[in-house]
């Protein structure tokens, strides 16, 4: 059925341009090529005769007469093909031609896609070959559409580039312009009765996925004349189909030249100063460091050129390369929380692999159905509590420096300098990713570009204010600039407030806990009330595509709802600070263990009911919808505590390696760039994917792979430079009481200070920055 409509479409193209040539030219049906079967039998004699003198013919000096002379007899056999072909088409032209005419009279099209069309059917019965690549570039009804495959891409470049000119003139007539046709089925809801007579034919195989096949839209690609304008093709596509289905035509575009918009320009900008910086910060640092009489020329240096050298020095490649390559930690860190960190950004990266490409683009979309029947497929269905791990460590972090800091200035809190600072760390490496969006089209193309990589561009052009002023979160699902970029906004209100409890904590420690523990509960009723207000699920169900939608704006992207993780956070932070090196007896280690492995597990796997369809009753929807996401961060914060205080174990060594050192710092920017990387990898996407979890394992390691190096790169010319130019924004203080640190740290006589930034871990002598990023 579905073949036979797209052969509609493209005979219902032809006779556009077939009623014209007829009304043009009195040609009529009888003066076709018909098709003769001798034609067929003498191509078939020719060729096996051909066969027959190649296999006897032997490698000899004589062998070359006797190839020229197969070159010459295989002319009449092309001829031949080309007029069993000709008579082929002009056949099939003349049994569809009557019905063709009579459609397109009612069509009211464009002059030009007229004209176009009429060009086009004189290339197909002359077999042009920009004709029938058109034709063949064209999709067709794909197979394996009773197992979900939806989509057929045809092939996009082919199309692209197709180029009609003119023979005199040379002037480009119409170039191949590369369409989707997009069917939605209107399946019945009810299904068929056991006792049915349909129970025996395929359309009770279809009602039995319709929940599965009515979410994706059957896609085929078109290659059409550039003249014609995206509502002749519609308007073609509505007539033959005649509303038996909905019909639209979503997209279209052609291989037209395309000039730097502005946002382009100023952004390549951009990177071309950045880049000046580096080079010449890079230049100077290498010059400084060979320089054999450096110390000596130190005590002359001025303190304008010192600080001069030092902007400059900030952007060093070869500086801020050691300093990420850095595995020493200070006494007093908390080594685990880089590894916690970097796990979970695989895990944030390993469920958006899932969640970010369009059903379209898989083959047996059936497979889908069976996955929530998978326990273990839970890591990736339940995956939105990868982020209330940002939202712990963020409150863990927060709190552990800053009683440091609070104990330096006797409990006050300079609030002007404490905002400026996170907006500073976090902002700038926002913004560049955010216009590295606008250079997206300039990287590549795709059939899927429109629907991945275009929506983006738009709405970071429309609400990037919105992720300057972190409000994003309140933006909706599919108006927020950067999707991922909503848990930042979050994060920075929840930030905004903490100076209440972090002050409480530090004079009144009973009211400070208090207060954290009062926001714990507090998250706890809203979601309550929400969910049952709502009449959401306990927490968001991807089969569900309304239910995402509604959550994610309702519930998932709102600050309240991670307030319980974030304050549980702060609780575990002052506990660390104030009662270091705790003992605990070996019962309670082992029984911390056991609780906080069965609860996260208990957490992550027991939603598998309601994801497989199961309702559960009020009291499990407002229990597991409160308070997973607290007793998920409780279970975290156990393995923070007890790997600080060595009891840890392999976990300690696990989330301790060094590596994880490195690779926590490029974090933040993995966390922003990795949604480019996906988007321009599934706008790319040219053919069906086959939907299998090691095909999307792979995915997730390339995405990953490169991920990582792209932020390497960003970190290293743009991050970190950043991260140390906060000393000329917010130059600190220099008490009686820092001065013997700030030697120790390097920070005297201007240099450098190996420690900014977040280079080291969390130790003793780090700023509130280094892991509050992220």
């Amino acid at each position: 059925m579905m073949r036979l409509i797209t052969l509609c479409v493209f005979y219902l193209i032809a006779s556009s341009y077939s009623a014209q040539y007829l009304a043009a030219d009195n040609v009529s049906e009888s003066v076709m090529l018909k098709f003769k079967g001798n034609d067929l039998d003498k191509l078939y004699v020719d060729s096996r005769d051909g066969n027959q003198q190649n296999n006897n013919t032997k490698r000899s000096e004589e062998s070359s007469d006797k190839e020229l002379q197969t070159k010459i007899n295989a002319g009449p056999q092309w001829s031949d093909i080309e007029k069993m072909i000709k008579g082929l088409v002009n056949n099939v032209l003349s049994q569809f031609l009557p019905a063709m005419v009579r459609t397109t009279s009612s069509v009211d099209l464009s002059g030009s896609c007229y004209s176009s069309l009429l060009k086009l059917i004189f290339g197909v019965r002359r077999l042009r070959s920009w004709a029938i690549r058109m034709l063949d570039a064209s999709g067709k009804i794909t197979n394996g559409i009773l197992d979900g495959s939806s989509t057929d891409f045809g092939s996009y470049d082919q199309c692209l580039n197709v180029i009609v000119s003119n023979r005199r003139s040379k002037e480009i007539n119409f170039r191949g312009k590369y369409c989707f046709l997009q069917i939605h089925p209107e399946f019945p809801s009810a299904s068929i009765s056991p006792d049915s007579r349909l129970q025996e034919t395929v359309f009770h195989e279809i009602s039995e996925n319709t929940e599965y096949l009515s979410e994706v839209a059957y896609l085929t690609a078109l290659c059409v004349p550039s003249t014609c304008t995206t509502e002749d093709i519609e308007k073609l596509a509505k007539k033959v189909l005649q509303d038996t289905v909905r019909v639209s035509v979503p997209h279209c575009e052609d291989k037209s030249e395309k000039e730097l918009t502005k946002e382009q320009i100023g952004v390549l900008s951009l990177l071309g100063t950045i880049l000046f910086f580096v080079t010449l910060g890079t230049v100077l640092d290498l010059w400084k460091h060979y320089q054999s009489d450096l110390k000596s020329d130190e005590g002359s240096v001025s303190w304008k050129a010192g600080q001069v050298f030092n902007f400059y020095k900030s952007f060093s490649i070869f500086t801020n390369g050691k300093e990420l390559l850095n595995t020493k930690v200070g006494s007093g860190s908390l080594g685990a929380v880089h590894g916690m960190r970097f796990l979970t950004i695989l895990w944030v990266i390993l469920a958006h692999t899932y969640m970010f490409p369009d059903f379209s683009i898989f083959k047996r979309l059936v497979d889908f159905r069976d996955a929530p029947k998978s326990v273990s497929f839970l890591v990736v269905w339940n995956s939105w509590l990868q982020v209330d791990t940002f939202f712990f460590l963020t409150g863990l972090t927060l709190t552990y420096t800053s009683m440091k800091k609070l104990a330096q200035t006797n409990g006050r809190l300079d609030i002007v300098r404490y905002v400026v600072h996170r907006y500073w760390r976090l902002t700038p490496p926002l913004m560049l990713v955010i216009s590295l969006v606008f250079l997206l089209p300039l990287l590549s193309s795709g059939p899927l570009w429109y629907k991945f990589v275009e929506p983006e561009i738009q709405n970071c052009r429309d609400t990037w204010w919105a992720n300057a002023l972190y409000v994003s979160n309140f933006m909706g699902l599919y108006n927020v600039c950067l999707g991922p970029t909503w848990y930042l906004a979050a994060d920075m209100q929840m930030y905004l407030i903490s100076p209440i409890v972090l002050i409480a904590l530090y004079r009144w420690p009973r009211i400070g806990i208090g207060l954290a523990t009062l926001g714990i509960l507090v998250s706890w009723v809203i979601i309550a009330v929400v969910t049952m207000s709502m009449g959401f699920p306990p927490s968001v169900v991807i089969s569900d595509i309304k239910t995402v939608k509604e959550m994610t704006s309702y519930v998932h992207f709102m600050p309240y709802v991670h307030l319980g993780p974030y304050c549980v956070g702060i609780i575990l932070g002052y506990l660390l600070q104030k009662h270091k090196n705790m003992k605990v007896k070996q019962v309670v280690v082992v029984l911390g263990w056991i609780v906080t492995t069965i609860s996260c597990l208990a957490v992550v796997f027991g939603a598998y009911d309601w994801h497989n369809g199961i309702k559960p009753n009020i009291f499990v929807k407002i229990l597991y919808s409160s308070v997973h996401r607290s007793v998920f961060a409780l279970g975290l914060a156990w393995i923070i505590f007890a790997c600080t205080n060595g009891y840890g174990g392999p976990v300690n060594a696990l989330l301790a390696w060094k590596p994880f050192i490195v690779l926590g710092r490029l974090t933040y920017m993995i966390y922003l760039v990795h949604s480019l990387v996906l988007l321009t990898i599934l706008g790319s996407v040219r053919e069906k994917q086959f939907f299998s979890h090691f095909e999307l394992a792979c995915k997730f390691l390339v995405y990953l792979a490169i991920s990582i190096g792209v932020a390497s790169v960003l970190y290293l010319i743009f991050e970190s430079p950043f991260l140390k130019l906060e000393r000329f924004i917010l130059p600190r203080v220099k008490s009686a009481r820092n001065v013997s640190t700030m030697k120790q740290n390097g920070e005297v006589n201007h240099n450098v200070i190996p420690a900014s930034g977040g280079q080291q871990s969390l130790g003793e002598n780090e700023n509130i920055s280094t892991f509050t990023k992220l």
